[in-house]
């Protein structure tokens, strides 16, 4: 304790002028701090009290240090207590709820002008639903606005070049097209988390649609258009979404095609499709069987020539044996009926065959289709002066295999369709003056040769239904200008 009075007693006190010169230095830096202050927070937090915004001076230093807006938040707070919201500390819109806010990344002024809508509108809406609205992307003072005046939607939305009316089919099968006005407000209560403007839409669009299609007729309808917005309306489309549908309006309806018609229609084109091909095959078989048949005659005729070869080395035989001689010497009178008539109907058939058909005669089968090109029946190229001597020359064929190969041969998408009499007869008739042919059977647009028959013998073996014509043109390739010349065959001499 000695040493301790000791070291006290060595201390030397301050003297007077010391101590003032110390409390006059505390003074200055304490001055300048305070001034510091004042300069720098001092206008906000006048403003702040002046108007009763209840902001401290220590909130406004921390704002400092949390790098938030000064301004902002006194402007809002400020705004808060004109317009007559709580802004208590505890359960109003305090000082710490507008900083947490910001600093979360919420629009300040966004929030507080929804309240203050919100408030002058009688619209319950506290502040921390809007911040919440607020920081799930929502607008919440748009939100609140089309609360207050509801908007309106159009459906279907003809934004980026879409259609402006929707397509539905009554079940008559006609289609109407229509456009929709929906109007629609906020709801606050389901604005986190509900659907959007876009499932409105496609709600309303498919209420419309089902309200169509269940019309007995499009005329139900259109005496009635209410009944589309009613059948609409009633289906709570509105569930689970952020808006309240207020009404359902039809602005426009228009009659579109007839559905049901043109199904009607592609149904009854794939049935005669079906029928022609059912056609095909009969005809083909019908072909088949007569192919068969003439082989049968020509057998059959074969074995008659093999026959009548026999005939007479049998009689000559007889007259060696002696008794037909006996029998003629007895009936020298007269001859057998049955020999004489065996004759005479031979002699008959040998003059009547010489006299049809010369060796010079060129059969073809008769054209059945032809093929068009751009729905125009294509035919050979013929040389400038055969041009003007007025030929008209198309390609025919008589059966699918024919034709099958010159689509093979000819670079040109080409099809195939039906000669009938009624083109024949119509070309004929519009130009007398021409000479109308047909190319049977070619194999190619390049043959180097080809037999032509006329129209009007075409038109005579489908009217008589001859399955042949003769040949009375040929068509000679010119490889130089690769067109035909057309010169008439030589008419046979008849016996």
């Amino acid at each position: 304790m000695a040493v301790v009075f000791d070291f006290v007693a060595e201390l030397e006190l301050p003297s007077f002028w010391q101590v003032m010169v110390g409390l006059g230095v505390f003074a200055v830096v304490l001055s300048l701090l305070i001034l510091t202050i004042i300069a720098k927070w001092g206008s906000y937090w006048l403003q702040a009290y002046m108007s009763g915004a209840d902001i401290t001076m220590k909130s406004l230093i921390v704002m400092s240090f949390l790098r938030v807006e000064h301004r902002l938040i006194v402007t809002a707070k400020i705004m808060a207590r004109q317009a007559g919201l709580s802004i208590d500390r505890n359960t109003g819109m305090s000082t710490n709820r507008l900083q947490a806010h910001h600093l979360a990344g919420g629009d300040v002024m966004n929030v507080v002008q929804a309240q203050i809508a919100a408030h002058r509108a009688g619209i319950d809406l506290d502040f921390d639903r809007a911040a919440a609205i607020d920081l799930a992307g929502r607008d919440v003072l748009l939100a609140v606005q089309t609360s207050v005046s509801p908007k309106v939607i159009h459906c279907p939305r003809s934004e980026g070049g879409g259609s402006h009316t929707l397509s539905a089919v009554a079940k008559n099968g006609v289609e109407l097209r229509v456009g929709a006005r929906v109007t629609v407000r906020t709801n606050l209560e389901q604005l986190i988390g509900g659907a959007t403007e876009e499932t409105i839409i496609a709600r309303v669009g498919q209420g419309i649609i089902t309200a169509i299609g269940s019309a007995e007729t499009h005329m139900d309808v259109l005496e009635m258009p209410s009944t589309i917005s009613k059948g609409a309306i009633t289906n709570g489309l509105d569930a689970n979404t952020a808006f309240a549908i207020v009404s359902i309006d039809i602005y426009d309806i228009d009659v579109g095609e007839n559905i049901g018609a043109r199904l009607q229609s592609d149904q009854a084109d794939a049935d005669t499709r079906i029928a022609r091909a059912f056609a095909e095959g009969r005809r083909a078989e019908a072909v088949a069987l007569e192919q068969k048949m003439k082989a049968h005659v020509s057998r059959n005729r074969a074995a008659f020539v093999l026959a009548e070869a026999k005939v007479p080395a049998a009689l000559a035989d007889a007259f060696r044996a002696g008794p037909l001689r006996r029998l003629r010497k007895d009936s020298s009178s007269t001859r057998p009926r049955i020999a004489s008539a065996h004759l005479d109907d031979h002699s008959k058939s040998l003059s009547s065959t010489s006299t049809l058909t010369p060796m010079n005669t060129i059969t073809l089968a008769t054209p059945c289709y032809v093929l068009n090109f751009d729905k125009v029946r294509i035919g050979p190229t013929l040389m400038p002066n055969d041009s003007v001597s007025s030929y008209h020359v198309i390609y025919g064929f008589s059966d699918k295999a024919p034709y099958d190969a010159f689509c093979a041969n000819s670079p040109r998408p080409l099809t195939p369709y039906p000669l009938v009499k009624g083109y024949l007869q119509n070309q004929i008739e519009m130009a007398p003056d021409v000479t109308h042919l047909v190319v049977v059977d070619a194999c190619g647009p390049q043959d180097a040769q080809l037999n032509a028959v006329t129209m009007q013998s075409v038109f005579d073996a489908l009217k008589t239904q001859s399955p042949h014509v003769t040949a009375s043109f040929r068509l000679t390739l010119n490889p130089d200008n690769e067109s035909y010349a057309v010169e008439p065959l030589d008419e046979p001499a008849l016996s």
